[in-house]
């Protein structure tokens, strides 16, 4: 029996865990640093999200990751990690979570999602799919900025059951990405729109181009014209000269 104010065996003293408590904190703000890095120098979605995602399987231990992107603007994407020794079942069941969670996230726009089935395995079965999910743990973010309409997702599934630090971390790194993704494509939105605008200028210069060649090929030809028209006056002057004098001579 312990004595009274003794802890028992297993206990943890308060500043040892507060000491474990502030060297994860510190954990995960060098990896959230180590992602802020990554979406300064925004290459890609298909070069930059799975960098993040590596940098979250360091600091929150995963089964996989389902990253879904549909800006409108361009073919919906996914990009989708899984484990080594993922079986194909578990495979079915995590892009199935993804899809019925997208769908209950952003609604009738989730239809483009219907890809995210793996066709080979036939229509799954709803009830039996959400039993499934009971065993495993997933967690779906999505992607959206202040009011605007959600434009994708960020679903996890954590080795062990996702605690609140977990979720901040995983929050806190969708919401940077969905920062970076809009910035991304508003980058590119002004470059198509100043490539249209350097098209269109040239497509002018092109156009003037071709009609001062046209208008130099008309003055041209009309400067042959004058030039034939006058041998041919000349050649006039020179028989008419020609039948006088013999005229004459006559």
């Amino acid at each position: 029996m312990n004595a009274p104010g003794d802890r028992p065996p297993d206990a943890e003293p308060a500043s040892l865990a507060t000491r474990r408590g502030l060297q994860e904190s510190h954990r995960r703000l060098q990896h959230l640093y180590e992602i802020s890095k990554l979406l300064t120098r925004f290459e890609s979605v298909e070069t930059t999200v799975p960098a993040i995602i590596s940098v979250v399987r360091q600091a929150v231990p995963l089964h996989g990751a389902i990253f879904l992107l549909d800006t409108g603007d361009r073919p919906a994407r996914k990009i989708v990690w899984q484990a080594e020794g993922s079986g194909a079942s578990h495979r079915r069941t995590a892009r199935a979570h993804a899809r019925r969670s997208y769908a209950y996230l952003a609604g009738a726009a989730a239809a483009r999602w219907l890809e995210l089935h793996d066709e080979r395995a036939g229509t799954p079965d709803s009830a039996a799919e959400a039993a499934r999910d009971q065993t495993h743990n997933f967690i779906v973010l999505p992607l959206a900025i202040l009011h605007r309409p959600i434009f994708g997702a960020l679903q996890v599934e954590g080795v062990s059951r996702l605690d609140e630090m977990d979720l901040t971390f995983v929050n806190t790194v969708v919401n940077q990405l969905a920062i970076a993704i809009d910035r991304q494509a508003a980058v590119e939105s002004r470059q198509l729109a100043a490539d249209a605008r350097s098209a269109d200028a040239e497509d002018r210069q092109v156009a003037a181009e071709s009609d001062r060649v046209r208008a130099e090929r008309r003055q041209i030809a009309s400067q042959e014209g004058q030039v034939e028209a006058e041998r041919s006056r000349d050649s006039a002057r020179s028989e008419r000269d020609v039948a006088e004098r013999s005229r004459a001579a006559s």
